[in-house]
This record gives structure tokens, C-alpha cells and sequence, in this order.
């Protein structure tokens, strides 16, 4: 399952690299954490807690690269 997420991750991206390259002036970015269950052995909340703590160290990867 992870792939097509992956996948659809990787178009975000690209289209928002896209984005800012033709508006520089107003440029665009995100953070974004995903996390998969294959079945009912994680809740809901621990899926959405997962997502949620991997979009944070992306923020803080980013922060990291940008000095901000």
C-alpha cells in the first residue's frame, strides 16, 4: 500500500516544484507524513498519530536545510 502512496507523494512534489519555479516570488511548500495500516491491527488513531509524527520530522528535516 505504501507504494502508491508513495507514488501520489511524489506528484505533490513535483507539481509543486513546478509551482514555484514559474511564481518565485510567492513560493509554496509542505510538509507531508502518511502512514499506511494493511489491517485492523492498528486504530485508526495510531495510523493518524503516525502520519502526524512523520509530518513533523519532515518539518523539521526541512527547517533543518532551510536555517529557519
Amino acid at each position: 500500500m505504501k507504494g502508491p502512496v508513495k507514488k501520489i507523494v511524489r506528484r505533490i512534489r513535483s507539481n509543486l516544484e513546478r509551482y514555484n519555479e514559474k511564481n518565485k516570488r510567492l513560493p509554496l511548500s509542505v510538509s507531508i507524513g502518511f502512514a499506511t495500516a494493511q489491517d485492523q491491527s492498528k486504530s485508526l488513531a495510531q495510523v493518524l498519530r503516525e502520519a502526524d509524527e512523520k509530518m513533523y520530522l519532515e518539518k523539521q528535516v526541512k527547517k533543518g536545510k532551510n536555517g529557519w
